[in-house]
């Protein structure tokens, strides 16, 4: 006789396993693609090859500020790029307008999300990161402890050494560059 309750708890455990987190400083990623590498990225591309596996679940929160000129107030965030994303992951993208300070508001809704997770046994299979900044690093640290795969993804010459050393993998943004036309400087 096959207990239904407890293979129902194993696979709503392995459901919730097969999820990814993802966290994407907007504004370190837009300024190593415009004042670095000087080329757009293949950001749809990258993601395929992050997570080859249609069938894991992502949830992607995107953080980014809006800059104010002459008083016309431009969003940071290309409306084509949140279109591909919205494309690609669905309901689970999230933007998080700030004025300022990204890295704050980050690493606390990330350290919210590991408490959430670990509270509601649901962590996730892995937590890639979109940010070449050191005060990610006791972060991801501490996620590498839990079992947790993690994976950076930045600029070669802007990535902290100890995000590389925390981190299961580490990503460069060269690796998915458009070969196309040089980016111009607006």
């Amino acid at each position: 006789m096959i207990n239904t309750e407890k293979t129902e708890k194993i696979e709503e455990t392995e459901n919730k396993r097969n999820t990814s987190l993802i966290f994407i400083d907007w504004p370190n990623i837009r300024h190593a693609e415009i004042n670095k590498l000087k080329k757009k990225i293949d950001y749809i591309g990258l993601i395929q090859f992050l997570f080859p596996n249609k069938d894991e679940k992502l949830i992607v929160t995107l953080y980014y500020t809006s800059i104010e000129k002459e008083g016309v107030l431009f969003k940071q965030l290309p409306n084509k790029l949140r279109e591909n994303f919205q494309a690609l992951v669905g309901p689970d993208f999230i933007l998080v307008e700030l004025d300022k300070d990204v890295d704050s508001k980050m690493i606390n809704d990330m350290w919210f999300k590991f408490v959430e997770d670990l509270e509601n046994n649901s962590l996730p299979k892995k937590i890639t990161l979109f940010s070449g900044d050191h005060c990610f690093a006791c972060y991801l640290e501490k996620q590498q402890g839990s079992g947790i795969e993690t994976t950076v993804v930045a600029e070669e010459g802007s990535c902290a050494e100890i995000l590389k050393e925390v981190s299961t993998r580490t990503i460069f943004l060269s690796d998915f560059l458009i070969k196309y036309p040089e980016l111009v400087k607006t």
